[in-house]
């Protein structure tokens, strides 16, 4: 399937920008235009049983930044998502600006069915740029966008910066929306996004995004936590940050010792298939930097211990792919890990062959895990906390 994209040479806008700029420095008929038209920034799907599509949608209201109306939310309902859309119309009494979508949130009745169908309005829609985010959420996607924040800051980027900073963390994949497309339209509909869901802090439900919705066939089939999520980013070259937490105490002989080890930069990642005969198998193998950021307990940075610590830490790495593949291979039978894409590339003849059971192949796939650590910061303090 071909989508045609139109977009801008610098990208999408940054939202705060754009509202400084329509609000103080646009001429009159552009800011006229804000007046006479709404602008989306934040999108809930949901589904009802008889097919019925329940789209909620966040509008900025510039002339109120920095206060709690500053996202006014609607819902509609219609036989498609275009006709829900349409008839927000209804409810807001303009028309609809579509261009600065930040995130799109898809709840779980909408999930459990085929999302490509889900996804052509938004394709179609030349308005629509190609990057807001996509994450699925736990309770109803309207129930998210309903939400209100803690800080005078639309809900919509607050969401958009937590699922940003995952560079820092690696407990969620950064899905946009082409490359959920990409995903969901390819054989088998096998694919991942954020996980979302509201939690109750300090009294209030606030937002938060952590772990991985996967699909099947376009379906959502389940959830792996945040640290199965990373299993996977191993694998696909997407860890580019976050805290990797080593236990120290069988191997130094000290109690309850942990270290918190920095990921430094991007970690790199390939899967390498292998056939012999007709005997498949698979290594994924991980090359990753990292700084020591704290040491609980007594420890000497010897270059013994150091050594040590490189051999826990890439243990540490090959248990959390272990423990995604423990669930999307073992009880999923599918590749979200992206072994297929290598297998192609490699034996062409094998995959053309098998493409049509690669979930059962997968299932039952020897697959080895093969990291490899260098510590390269030991931070300011060169022995071990403490003495």
């Amino acid at each position: 399937m071909k989508i045609r994209r139109i977009r801008s040479k610098s990208g999408l806008v940054p939202l705060k920008a754009l509202l400084l700029v329509a609000v103080l420095l646009l001429p009159s008929g552009c800011t006229r235009e804000l007046n006479e038209r709404m602008m989306a920034s934040l999108i809930g799907i949901d589904q009802k049983d008889d097919g019925t599509i329940r789209m909620t949608m966040g509008f900025v209201n510039p002339n109120k930044q920095g206060t709690d109306g500053a996202l006014t939310v609607y819902s509609a309902e219609g036989e498609t998502v275009f006709e829900a859309a349409r008839k927000l119309i209804q409810f807001v009494g303009k028309e609809l600006l579509w261009p600065y979508i930040k995130v799109v949130i898809i709840g779980p009745s909408a999930a459990k069915h085929d999302l490509a169908p889900l996804l052509d309005f938004f394709n179609r829609n030349d308005q629509i740029q190609p990057n807001p985010y996509i994450v699925l959420s736990q309770g109803p996607a309207e129930e998210i966008v309903n939400l209100k924040s803690e800080v005078p800051v639309l809900l919509s980027l607050i969401i958009e910066e937590q699922i940003d900073n995952q560079s820092l963390l690696a407990m969620a994949p950064q899905v946009k929306l082409y490359q959920f497309n990409e995903m969901m339209y390819a054989p088998g509909g096998v694919g991942y996004a954020a996980v979302i869901k509201k939690v109750n802090s300090k009294g209030e439900f606030v937002p938060k995004v952590e772990g991985m919705a996967v699909l099947k066939e376009g379906k959502k089939i389940g959830e792996l936590d945040a640290r199965q999520a990373r299993g996977v980013l191993w694998a696909q070259g997407e860890v580019q940050g976050g805290i990797l937490v080593v236990p120290i105490e069988k191997d130094f002989g000290k109690a309850d010792g942990k270290l918190s080890l920095e990921i430094l930069g991007t970690c790199r990642a390939s899967i390498k298939p292998s056939l012999k005969g007709k005997d498949l198998s698979a290594t994924i193998e991980i090359n990753c930097r990292l700084g020591i950021g704290e040491v609980l307990g007594h420890l000497p940075m010897n270059s013994a211990e150091i050594a040590t610590i490189e051999q826990l830490a890439a243990q540490q790495i090959e248990k959390e792919i272990r423990g995604a593949l423990e669930v999307t291979q073992g009880k999923w039978k599918t590749d979200v890990f992206g072994i297929s894409r290598a297998v192609e590339k490699k034996y062409p003849a094998y995959w053309n062959s098998h493409k049509e059971e690669w979930g059962e192949i997968f299932a039952r796939l020897p697959i080895d895990t093969k990291a490899s650590v260098r510590i390269e910061e030991l931070g300011l303090i060169e022995s071990s906390t403490g003495k």
